[in-house]
């Protein structure tokens, strides 16, 4: 059984938010992600100097039994970037498993 998509996307993209505003560190996403996505955001994320985001929607859709794709809008006032993911339902807990973003 797994939890609900929609709630835990949420609180994933805002958690991934924070981690490129350099307020939560990338570590602390081990468990709700793979090896591979944690390595792609510590290659966009780390060491870069971006302005303050905030999460304006985050959208899923649950395509098969324990698969869920969530598409993810942020920015600035001024500006909106993209983020997506695939989470797989992988012993009893959602997990980010492929990630394409676009800042």
């Amino acid at each position: 059984d797994l939890p609900p998509a929609g709630p835990w996307a949420m609180r994933l993209v805002h958690g991934m938010v924070e981690v490129i505003n350099g307020v939560r560190p990338a570590s602390q996403l081990t468990r709700w992600v793979t090896v591979d996505v944690l390595s792609q955001i510590h290659e966009r994320v780390i060491g870069s100097s971006m302005p303050r985001f905030g999460v304006r929607s985050v959208h899923v859709t649950e395509t098969d039994d324990g698969i869920a794709e969530v598409c993810s809008v942020f920015g600035t006032q001024n500006r909106s970037f993209a983020l997506a993911l695939r989470l797989e339902g992988l012993d009893g807990r959602w997990r980010a498993t492929s990630l394409v973003w676009a800042i």
